[in-house]
């Protein structure tokens, strides 16, 4: 339901554009003042774009010009937007060798440009790991050439991906930082734009006056110019979201409705879907079912059109939530089968793994690019007639900086891992990039699984059963790690883990019996609450068995910690 947005990049008023316009011909030159006058469909631009491109030769045009037929696409076919910028960075790629000096420098600017708008197609979709290598890719040139809007655009994108994985102090940490860095350029609108992000972080969090309070800063600054419309309509779609949460209709049926207007003013396909959500849910709160499945439905269509993931997955839990309220319960269930499995690809726990190691790549990445800056600088004190005593005592004191830097970057990254994998298996994936299979003896196996979990799962909206589902997992985890038994996996409604891994120990067997014993009596006290409250309960199964079994991570593209052996099956 929240709006939460990502910048792409687009600097018409920027030196690179005054630059490569004065490289062009006088007539590719006018076709380009003339174009936005002549009220030409998408599609025309497009073609008067590849005219344009066929015609000219330099490096630096042929990349603009490539990086705008994107743009063009984006919102008529983002497909299409993706392949052309994917082509413009592997242009700029090839190209790099033949340049040098500020030629070079605009042609980098650039590049970093079109690899973080392919970073927006991918984050737009829900595809974590991509958007978030291609953001990483981008803050790593645009470091390297001093690009300080692109840093500042690089690091918002970036924390947008954390905070779409709840990883919310990541993503405030790094929202904090790209405020900083807008600010280093006076760049009031790119400012305006991480407050309204920190905003709808803060709603998450619950500090709605505090959110509020920084959506009416940004307003202010965002309603200023036609070139913040994006920030704009995002701004005006998280105050109703507030408004909505303080079942101030008026207000935020004002809010969505204006955000919706301007959207659609400028054609921004992608984020039309969640305002049509928004209004969904104002009209399911005041009972009007007619309403809110028209924009229940309008926003499902667009974004499985556009392939917006955050507003597929919301638009399907809507739909499931009204066909529910209405007793089609069958329609109901396919939605919220939907709604589940577009949640759990886009907020997989595989996918936060993957995230911390490129992380960790990007961060060695860049102390290695700092060890290079070093060494030429120290170069450069050697050219400059430095004594061997001097140039000695200056590579010592760089060493001995450069290793504390290390040092601390790799504390915090092997921090980062252990939280997602157990210490040995992490260790050794530091170490090699893989880890081995091990055959462990005897370890203890326990599944759970909910009785009835359909015919149940029916008499509940969407809403209240995930909050269920999540809320008896969460007690879960807490009661297994209490007794040293590491969780394996969910599979649905079944919960897996293990006692006597990746660590062998002797006590397996009485740990996950204890860890067992603990949820059945967790279940029967929750059940029995439930029932006093006249409310769906679920009934828990619990089966366990000791034997050997063999545990690695397997994939290629997604790793996972996993256990098999007749100790699993049976």
């Amino acid at each position: 339901m929240f709006s939460i947005e990502i910048t792409i990049s687009f600097r018409s008023d920027s030196f690179i554009m005054r630059t490569i316009f004065s490289n062009l011909t006088r007539n590719i030159f006018l076709l380009f003042i003339l174009l936005p006058f002549w009220g030409f469909s998408q599609q025309h631009k497009v073609d008067s774009l590849k005219i344009v491109l066929s015609k000219t030769k330099q490096d630096t045009s042929r990349l603009f010009l490539q990086g705008e037929i994107g743009l063009a696409f984006l919102d008529i076919a983002p497909d299409s937007a993706l392949n052309w910028w994917k082509a413009a960075n592997t242009f700029a790629e090839e190209n790099r060798s033949n340049h040098t000096g500020k030629t070079l420098e605009r042609l980098l600017i650039m590049e970093g440009e079109v690899i973080s708008n392919i970073g927006f197609i991918y984050t737009k979709r829900g595809m974590i790991l991509p958007a978030l290598e291609y953001n990483f890719k981008s803050l790593q040139l645009r470091e390297s050439i001093g690009d300080k809007h692109g840093i500042a655009e690089s690091l918002n994108n970036i924390a947008f991906i954390y905070s779409q994985q709840n990883d919310f102090n990541k993503a405030l940490e790094y929202y904090e930082r790209s405020a900083t860095e807008y600010g280093a350029i006076n760049d009031s609108g790119g400012i305006a734009f991480t407050q309204v992000n920190r905003g709808n972080i803060y709603v998450k969090s619950g500090k709605d006056s505090l959110a509020l309070n920084m959506f009416m800063q940004a307003l202010k600054v965002l309603s200023a110019q036609e070139k913040f419309q994006r920030g704009y309509s995002a701004c005006l779609s998280s105050i109703g979201n507030i408004y909505l949460k303080a079942t101030n209709y008026t207000a935020a049926f004002y809010y969505f409705n204006s955000a919706l207007r301007l959207r659609i003013k400028y054609n921004d396909q992608f984020n039309i879907a969640g305002t049509y959500v928004q209004l969904g849910k104002l009209y399911e709160q005041q009972g009007m079912t007619d309403s809110a499945f028209h924009y229940a439905e309008m926003a499902y269509k667009q974004a499985v059109s556009t392939k917006n993931s955050q507003a597929i997955i919301n638009g399907a839990n809507l739909l499931s939530e009204l066909y529910a309220a209405k007793g089609d319960h069958k329609q109901a269930l396919d939605y919220f089968k939907i709604y589940i499995a577009a949640r759990d690809t886009a907020n997989n726990k595989e996918s936060g793994k993957q995230m911390v190691r490129q992380q960790m790549s990007y961060e060695y990445a860049k102390e290695k690019e700092v060890s290079m800056i070093k060494l030429a600088q120290q170069r450069a004190y050697t050219i400059g007639g430095f004594s061997a005593l001097g140039i000695v005592a200056v590579l010592l004191f760089f060493v001995y900086r450069q290793r504390n830097g290390i040092a601390r970057e790799k504390k915090r990254s092997d921090e980062l891992l252990l939280n997602i994998l157990p210490a040995e298996t992490a260790e050794e994936l530091k170490t090699t990039g893989a880890a081995k299979t091990k055959s462990y003896a005897s370890v203890t196996v326990m599944f759970t699984d909910f009785k009835n979990f359909t015919q149940t799962a029916e008499l509940l909206s969407a809403e209240a059963l995930v909050e269920l589902i999540n809320f008896c997992y969460g007690e879960f985890d807490r009661i297994v790690s209490k007794y040293n038994v590491e969780k394996i996996k969910t599979i649905g409604d079944s919960y897996m883990c293990a006692g006597g891994l990746p660590v062998a120990n002797e006590t397996h067997a009485a740990d996950t019996v204890n860890a067992a014993i603990e949820i059945l009596a967790f279940i029967r006290e929750y059940n029995a609450e439930r029932k006093r409250n006249a409310l769906p309960f679920f009934d828990i199964r619990i089966g366990l068995h000791t034997g050997q079994v063999v545990a690695g991570i397997v994939g290629t593209k997604k790793f996972a910690y996993d256990i098999w052996g007749d100790a699993v099956n049976i």
